[in-house]
């Protein structure tokens, strides 16, 4: 007799400021969208940059932070807890305006008792902003305070990857096993101008038994040349804010339906991810660029999600619409974040169409 899908739903829950207060933030389609004009002149690089501001979350809520520019913003912790609840909200850099207080839930990393896991910090998913200047935060927990409280902010700087009218596409690899599903377009690491020398260590491999499918935080009104520059700043908060290797999904989608490669190894190779702690052994992470809370998922994301689950689970495979153990128990082999995490990710309008991506991905694994 055969195991029932486990798919129920896990309730959510360095600059130091001399002023210490808790601060918020606010934040097949084969084809390649140009990312800007073809006659665009590249862009002068200018490297990344990442305010730490340590805060008291005994505070409850910090004052509203003047700060840096930044685009991508999270909150850390010393230790690895779940318990944590952050509120936050931003001031845009060119209306001056503050956003409404959006929840930032505890983003699993690592999977424990590996060496990535070893140093790592706890915090919250980054949250993609709109160019910002300011920031507030509300700190929650039900456990004990959380010690070491930090709010990183963080400014992607420019690349020759923002002007770039045609990304490159990530290679294939010499004696990758062959699927039936086509393999789509997806933009590589140079596409998105990923610094190579902030990554830490080789990836490690494990073994694809399904996928897990995520989104990000914050603004979904992101413009297609902007892109670049927050996989870039999510790279930067996963690996420096957090401690881990490389950024923590293997593929990221934008809301255009271009695909992008994250963490390095190979993409038709089983890379242990950081997007699901507990199951980065056992199953692909690609995550949707964008609050899918708040938003309907474009078909055009959803499409992509099919073609590159069709593809990726086809060449190790696995059938879309099958059922595997996952994470130690037994799930369809696509799923949501949530099935596995303490999280409402990846967003109620993407759950809901999770049935119709295993059958779209099955019908192109066919």
């Amino acid at each position: 007799m055969n195991p029932i899908p486990c798919e129920s739903l896990v309730s959510p829950l360095r600059r130091t400021c001399a002023r210490v207060v808790p601060v918020a933030l606010t934040a097949s389609l084969l084809t390649i969208t140009p990312l800007a004009p073809s006659g665009a002149a590249p862009a002068e690089s200018v490297p990344t940059q990442r305010d730490s501001i340590s805060i008291d979350p005994a505070d409850g809520t910090t004052e509203q932070l003047d700060t840096q520019d930044f685009r991508v913003a999270g909150v850390t912790w010393q230790g690895d807890r779940s318990d944590v609840e952050v509120q936050l909200r931003t001031r845009d850099a060119e209306t001056g305006s503050w956003t409404d207080w959006s929840l930032l839930q505890p983003e699993e990393g690592p999977d424990a008792g590996t060496a990535e896991a070893a140093t790592v910090r706890g915090g919250t998913q980054p949250l993609i902003a709109a160019p910002s200047d300011g920031i507030q935060v509300r700190i929650d927990s039900e456990g004990a305070t959380p010690s070491e409280v930090e709010v990183d902010l963080i400014d992607p700087g420019t690349s020759p990857a923002d002007s770039s009218a045609a990304p490159t596409e990530a290679p294939q690899t010499t004696g990758s096993a062959s699927a039936t599903a086509a393999r789509p377009t997806i933009n590589s690491r140079a596409a998105w101008g990923a610094d190579e020398s902030i990554r830490r260590g080789d990836p490690s491999y494990g073994e694809v038994r399904g996928a897990v499918v995520h989104h990000t935080a914050g603004v979904n009104a992101y413009t297609q040349a902007e892109v670049p520059a927050i996989l870039r700043g999510i790279y930067e908060y996963h690996v420096k804010s957090r401690g881990w290797d490389d950024i923590g999904y293997n593929v990221l989608v934008d809301k255009w339906g271009r695909l992008w490669e994250g963490r390095h190894g190979g993409l038709d190779k089983a890379v242990v991810g950081a997007h699901a702690a507990g199951a980065n052994d056992d199953a692909v992470g690609i995550s949707a660029m964008g609050n899918y809370d708040t938003a309907n998922a474009p078909g055009s994301m959803t499409a992509s999600i099919e073609r590159y689950l069709a593809w990726k689970l086809d060449v190790h495979g696995v059938d879309a619409t099958g059922q595997a153990t996952i994470g130690g128990q037994w799930h369809h082999t696509i799923i949501g974040h949530r099935s596995v995490g303490q999280t409402e990710c990846p967003g109620q309008n993407i759950a809901a169409k999770l049935w119709d991506i295993r059958r779209g991905a099955k019908e192109r694994q066919s």
